[in-house]
């Protein structure tokens, strides 16, 4: 090949090259001047929506890359900062920054953190002999106690009233606290462990929730409605409107959010039923689940999880759940891939792969008539439990004949997948050129579901109600109506919920 050839050729592809990452700077700015548009700000949240498109195009946007591949947050800065000052030079911006050395703000607060375990006697069976349940707790309240982020660790009872134990514990009252945790102990120390109503519980707690005062509090959330009069669906549906006031009254003083962790442990003990009939479970041999509950503001609770106190916690964190206010429409790093596919398409890669172009549907064979396509997203930087994400049910598109399937992305080791958690697989027979919005909703996880029980009476010989826990539905759909998410087909207290995520995609045939 002659010098003059090689020229020839070479020059096309570095014009392409530039216009690629000319492009991707625009883009990056585009994404930049809207967030400051909608709000006079860049908040958290839509600085990580930033971060995770330069992350996503690592080599077309290296200026803002450092060589380990981390963000570099002072080319950002500087980016940003330039764009106020050119677009918005007469308006007074606010742009959410990390800390100076790199790490989230939430990372420097320091706060109070208040544990409750519930003494009550239907809590006997988790400490009768067994140690998973202690070994759990032990965990949590060392790594609480090791955290830089904590004032005090303070330790508390609860039933019907708070039994204090220790304030500013330290490593041996904590050891101590741990070593005692027994039936024994739970009578010795007060309280009415006879009975303990659980909304009561609930209320108290938030009580004690503010700037400096984060809550865990620990128990098998199990409602006892009792002899209550009326029937116990009567007691739980009033439990639970109870429960939501006490939420959005507590949301008008201090904006809370609520970190729910699901895990089992071995139970030895009685068991009382809705009817508080006394069972023994001694000889069953069965784990019995419990809850971990985070209450605090939003900084508080997202500074428990990065410094890795949740992902710590010893035994399996079998589900999750996060209610909070900071839940503006996020809009996640998304890429509509080549394949697979049903029918044929192009993609339009001046939209960065974001519109389909020139679509068809499948001619032939089993998909006949039928047109599909898969678009991968990052729902990683998201605060809630990565498996809401994969049920369809959370789901609404824009066109109604559009089915989707969701499956979390395993292969991470492909290029065009690397920055990615989860595929979207979409198809329909009427295909039409629009623009389609693909939208996740706030809903109770289905989880919450799964694991309630509605009559505990055969709880010894039915296996499957071994793994649940009774009316905890109606306590779960307290707490989510309270922040507007959806339940059993209605809405909370919200009548236009905002959507946790939204993506679009231009499709022309």
């Amino acid at each position: 090949m002659s010098k003059r050839s090689f020229l020839i050729y070479i020059i096309p592809v570095i014009a392409i090259l530039l216009s690629s990452c000319r492009n991707l700077n625009e883009e990056l700015e585009r994404q930049a001047v809207q967030m400051v548009r909608k709000g006079y700000d860049i908040t958290q949240e839509e600085y990580k929506d930033l971060e995770g498109f330069i992350k996503s195009n690592p080599e077309d946007l290296a200026e803002f890359v450092k060589e380990d591949g981390s963000l570099n947050n002072t080319a950002l800065e500087e980016f940003l900062n330039k764009i106020v000052s050119l677009r918005f030079k007469d308006r007074d911006v606010t742009i959410w920054l990390p800390g100076n050395n790199g790490t989230e703000t939430s990372e420097n607060i320091s706060f109070n953190v208040n544990v409750y375990l519930e003494n009550s006697q239907s809590m006997d069976g988790y400490v009768n002999n067994v140690p998973e349940f202690r070994n759990a707790i032990y965990n949590l309240l060392g790594d609480l106690k090791i955290s830089e982020v904590i004032d005090s660790l303070n330790l508390y009872y609860i039933n019907n009233s708070i039994v204090p134990l220790k304030d500013n514990a330290l490593p041996a009252d904590i050891a101590d606290f741990i070593n005692k945790l027994s039936p024994d102990s739970f009578r010795a120390k007060g309280g009415n462990k006879a009975a303990s109503d659980l909304k009561d519980i609930i209320t108290k707690v938030l009580g004690q929730v503010d700037t400096k005062n984060a809550v865990i509090l620990v128990s098998d959330y199990v409602f006892s409605p009792g002899k209550a009069s009326g029937s116990a669906t009567d007691y739980l549906e009033a439990q639970s409107v109870g429960i939501r006031m006490d939420f959005v009254q507590k949301l008008k003083q201090t904006d809370i959010s609520v970190l729910i962790l699901h895990l089992e442990a071995p139970f030895e003990g009685d068991y009382f039923n809705k009817y508080d009939t006394k069972i023994n479970l001694r000889e069953a041999s069965i784990n019995r689940p419990y809850y971990v509950w985070i209450l605090g503001t939003d900084e508080q609770v997202q500074s428990i999880i990065s410094n890795n106190i949740v992902k710590n916690i010893r035994g399996e964190i079998l589900n999750k759940a996060y209610f909070t206010s900071h839940r503006d429409t996020r809009i996640p790093n998304y890429k509509v891939q080549k394949n697979p596919k049903i029918g044929t398409f192009e993609l339009d890669k001046s939209d960065f792969k974001k519109s389909i172009i020139d679509a068809e549907k499948e001619k032939r064979d089993k998909n006949k008539d039928l047109f599909g396509f898969t678009v991968a997203v990052d729902f990683s930087d998201y605060k809630i439990d990565e498996k809401y994400f994969e049920d369809p049910i959370n789901y609404e598109i824009s066109n109604s004949s559009y089915t989707i399937k969701i499956t979390a992305n395993t292969d991470r080791s492909s290029p065009a997948l690397n920055n990615f958690t989860h595929l979207l697989h979409l198809s329909t027979y009427d295909l039409k050129s629009e623009e389609l919005t693909i939208q996740v909703l706030p809903k109770t996880p289905k989880w919450v579901y799964t694991v309630t029980s509605y009559d505990d009476t055969g709880i010894k010989t039915d296996k499957s109600e071994h793994s649940k826990t009774f009316g905890f539905k109606y306590l779960i759909n307290g707490v989510a109506g309270a922040y507007g998410y959806q339940l059993d087909n209605n809405y909370g207290d919200s009548s236009t919920p905002k959507a946790i995520s939204e993506i679009k995609i231009k499709i022309k045939k």
